[in-house]
Protein backbone atom coordinates (compact mmCIF):
# COMPACT_ATOMS: atom_id res chain seq x y z
CA UNK A 1 0.00 0.00 0.00
CA UNK A 2 1.21 3.38 -0.26
CA UNK A 3 0.63 7.27 0.95
CA UNK A 4 0.37 10.06 -1.19
CA UNK A 5 2.70 12.74 1.33
CA UNK A 6 3.06 16.11 0.84
CA UNK A 7 6.81 17.24 2.10
CA UNK A 8 6.77 21.04 3.68
CA UNK A 9 9.48 23.08 4.32
CA UNK A 10 9.84 26.86 5.63
CA UNK A 11 12.86 28.87 4.83
CA UNK A 12 13.23 31.88 6.97
CA UNK A 13 14.68 34.75 6.45
CA UNK A 14 15.36 37.89 8.05
CA UNK A 15 12.22 39.83 7.04
CA UNK A 16 10.61 36.86 4.84
CA UNK A 17 9.27 33.25 5.12
CA UNK A 18 8.41 31.49 2.45
CA UNK A 19 7.12 27.63 2.64
CA UNK A 20 7.78 25.10 -0.15
CA UNK A 21 6.11 21.95 -1.35
CA UNK A 22 7.02 18.50 -2.72
CA UNK A 23 4.77 16.15 -3.33
CA UNK A 24 5.50 12.33 -3.53
CA UNK A 25 4.03 8.85 -3.32
CA UNK A 26 5.44 6.51 -1.04
CA UNK A 27 5.06 2.94 0.74
CA UNK A 28 3.24 2.88 3.92
CA UNK A 29 6.02 1.26 5.55
CA UNK A 30 8.28 4.17 5.24
CA UNK A 31 5.62 7.22 6.17
CA UNK A 32 8.05 9.32 8.31
CA UNK A 33 8.06 9.73 11.97
CA UNK A 34 8.27 12.68 14.07
CA UNK A 35 12.13 13.33 15.02
CA UNK A 36 13.32 10.92 12.20
CA UNK A 37 15.49 12.50 9.02
CA UNK A 38 13.12 12.69 5.63
CA UNK A 39 12.29 14.09 2.87
CA UNK A 40 11.72 13.48 -0.80
CA UNK A 41 13.71 10.11 -2.77
CA UNK A 42 13.04 12.30 -5.79
CA UNK A 43 14.70 15.78 -4.80
CA UNK A 44 18.29 16.15 -4.30
CA UNK A 45 17.67 18.64 -1.53
CA UNK A 46 19.00 16.95 1.79
CA UNK A 47 16.85 15.44 4.17
CA UNK A 48 15.84 17.49 7.28
CA UNK A 49 14.10 16.80 11.07
CA UNK A 50 10.58 15.72 10.82
CA UNK A 51 8.61 18.11 12.85
CA UNK A 52 5.12 17.03 12.52
CA UNK A 53 2.86 14.63 10.30
CA UNK A 54 -0.49 15.67 10.23
CA UNK A 55 -3.57 13.57 7.94
CA UNK A 56 -5.21 15.94 5.50
CA UNK A 57 -7.86 15.35 3.28
CA UNK A 58 -5.61 14.54 0.00
CA UNK A 59 -2.53 13.55 1.35
CA UNK A 60 -0.34 13.32 4.83
CA UNK A 61 1.41 16.69 5.33
CA UNK A 62 5.19 15.77 6.41
CA UNK A 63 6.34 18.96 8.19
CA UNK A 64 10.19 19.03 7.95
CA UNK A 65 12.68 21.63 10.45
CA UNK A 66 13.06 24.91 9.15
CA UNK A 67 15.71 26.27 7.06
CA UNK A 68 17.12 29.30 9.00
CA UNK A 69 18.71 31.67 7.26
CA UNK A 70 18.29 34.70 9.86
CA UNK A 71 20.46 32.47 12.32
CA UNK A 72 22.82 30.80 10.05
CA UNK A 73 25.58 31.57 7.65
CA UNK A 74 23.37 30.47 4.60
CA UNK A 75 21.81 33.05 1.82
CA UNK A 76 18.15 33.27 1.67
CA UNK A 77 18.19 33.61 -1.77
CA UNK A 78 20.75 30.58 -2.84
CA UNK A 79 18.41 28.54 -0.06
CA UNK A 80 15.65 29.27 -2.18
CA UNK A 81 16.72 28.84 -5.43
CA UNK A 82 18.17 25.17 -4.38
CA UNK A 83 15.24 24.18 -3.36
CA UNK A 84 13.14 25.37 -6.64
CA UNK A 85 15.77 23.43 -8.93
CA UNK A 86 15.07 20.64 -6.95
CA UNK A 87 11.03 20.38 -7.98
CA UNK A 88 9.80 21.79 -4.66
CA UNK A 89 6.85 24.19 -5.39
CA UNK A 90 5.93 27.48 -3.23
Amino acid sequence: MTRRVRFEVRVLGVATAETFRFEEVIPSAEMPRPGALAGPRRSTVPWRRVTAVEAESAAWKVMLEDIDCSRLERDYDVERAALCDAGWKT
